[in-house]
C-alpha cells in the first residue's frame, strides 16, 4: 500500500476545516489562510484563559488583587478553558504541519 498524498491532503483540511469553522473563520478561505491567522483567531476566541493578571484584576473587587488573581487562576473552570484552548492550538498547529507536508508530498510527484 503506498502513500496517497491527495487522500491524505483530503482528510487534514477536513480537520483543518472543522477548527475553522470552531474559531469563527471561513473554511471556503483555506489557500488564502495563514497559520498566524489561525493561531491568532483561536487565542481571541477564549480571551480569558490569556488574560493576564492586570486585565484579571478588572474582575476582582477585593483589596488584595494579587490574591484575587491567584485564586483566579487555580478555579477548575479557568483551568478547564485554558486546557482546551492549549489542545485546540496544538492541533491547529499539529494539522497545518501535517498540510504541509501533504502538499510537498504532492509537489514532488
Amino acid at each position: 500500500m503506498s502513500y496517497d498524498a491527495q487522500k491524505d491532503l483530503d482528510y487534514i483540511e477536513y480537520n483543518i476545516s472543522y477548527f475553522m469553522n470552531i474559531i469563527g473563520m471561513n473554511p471556503e478561505n483555506l489557500n488564502s489562510t495563514t497559520i498566524d491567522e489561525l493561531v491568532e483567531s483561536a487565542r481571541t476566541m477564549a480571551i480569558v484563559t490569556s488574560a493576564r493578571p492586570s486585565e484579571v484584576n478588572t474582575f476582582t473587587s477585593g483589596d488584595n488583587s494579587q490574591d484575587a488573581v491567584l485564586s483566579y487562576h487555580s478555579e477548575p473552570d479557568y483551568l478547564y478553558l485554558r486546557s482546551q484552548r492549549i489542545h485546540l492550538l496544538s492541533s491547529i498547529r499539529r494539522f497545518w504541519y501535517l498540510r504541509q507536508v501533504a502538499l510537498g508530498a504532492l509537489n514532488r510527484g
